[in-house]
């Protein structure tokens, strides 16, 4: 898997309440570095790259009959 797919996936996840709060429970989000590389993925936030976001919660919903069918690890 590239980087760009894993980092596509992450920031996916991190539109999940729950996985957020996961990451709160168990401090993650009070650690420096881990704090550092949520800022790098700001980039995501730039048009060039968030078309990919779309596109990728496109494709998970078109490839689902019903809702209930999408299972993610985050």
């Amino acid at each position: 898997i590239h980087r760009f797919q894993l980092e596509l996936e992450f920031v996916q996840c991190l539109a999940n309440p729950n996985y957020l709060n996961f990451l709160a429970q168990r401090g993650y989000l009070r650690e420096k570095p881990f704090v550092n590389y949520l800022k790098y993925l700001l980039y995501w936030k730039e048009p060039e790259y968030a078309k990919f976001l779309n596109e990728f919660s496109d494709q998970l919903q078109s490839s689902v009959s019903h809702p209930s069918e999408i299972i993610l690890i985050c």
